[in-house]
């Protein structure tokens, strides 16, 4: 019963009131959580139909190598979509200054007041539309909401292509992600043409990564699998990355395991659009 005081003890001291949350952790307003940096050359060119994405959890570049390997990275993808970014140092530096890019910023929460975070996609193409999708359902203690983050590109055929980029909600029930996952299968109801839906999903439990891949197979989405080794990040065993997608052939995919900018691995792979 000690134990079990001085546990909560910790807990009630470490979480934040209600007055301190607003003062660590601000939420924007739903018309303040866009930012775009556009640093194209083509202002409407048209998304190849062969071409590679990159997923990556980039721990708010807090690793030494973050700027060398996502500029790796961006060499060799058409569009990269990025959870946990920072606005702070040589992250926000980078992001603030696209190279030949247009670099659409989805805010979840200002921490301190000052640095923003959320997800990022990423394109050497110009999207021809912008939506974020945020949380119904908040994390426990910080009391902040995840971000998904769709963007959609004109291909040559005339047709649009959706990329949906996903930090899932963590250290909720399964029945909370689910609702989170949800929202952006509706959202994939309302688009035509091909879908690749990726990110962190936060599958920390077996029983969570079951419901996600019942929930999107039944939504006619296939999983990208993997050639060589799986350096996937994981919470006690159960991977957290994905890579789903629709109407599109997988050419390859890989796990670049090589990469030490983040504690967590990026995703890779090549599609076809099937026509």
């Amino acid at each position: 019963m000690k134990k079990l005081m001085i546990s909560l003890a910790v807990i009630l001291l470490a979480t934040p009131s209600f007055a301190q949350e607003k003062l660590i952790h601000k939420i924007p307003s739903s018309d303040k959580i866009i930012q775009v940096k556009q640093g194209l050359s083509c202002d409407d060119c048209s998304f190849p139909n062969e071409f590679t994405i990159t997923a990556w959890n980039m721990y708010k570049g807090k690793n030494e190598t973050w700027r060398e390997d996502f500029e790796e990275l961006m060499n060799e993808s058409d569009i990269l979509l990025g959870q946990e970014f920072s606005f702070k140092g040589e992250m926000k530096e980078r992001l603030f200054t696209p190279e030949d890019e247009e670099i659409i910023l989805a805010t979840s929460f200002i921490s301190w007041g000052k640095y923003n975070t959320g997800v990022t996609n990423i394109s050497k193409y110009p999207a021809i539309a912008i939506t974020p999708l945020r949380s119904k359902v908040r994390e426990p203690f910080i009391r902040t909401p995840k971000l998904s983050l769709a963007s959609q590109y004109k291909l040559e055929d005339g047709r649009s292509i959706t990329f949906i980029n996903i930090h899932a909600i963590n250290f909720v029930r399964k029945k909370s992600l689910k609702k989170q996952i949800t929202q952006v299968v509706n959202y994939i109801r309302t688009t035509n043409g091909p879908v690749v839906f990726a990110g962190d999903f936060n599958t920390n439990s077996k029983s969570k990564i079951k419901m996600m891949r019942d929930i999107l197979k039944r939504e006619g989405l296939k999983e990208a699998i993997y050639t060589g080794r799986d350096d996937r990040m994981k919470w006690l065993g159960n991977k957290l990355d994905y890579i789903w997608y629709r109407d599109l052939e997988l050419i390859s995919a890989q796990v670049r395991g090589e990469i030490e900018g983040s504690d967590h691995k990026p995703l890779q792979a090549k599609f076809l659009v099937l026509k």
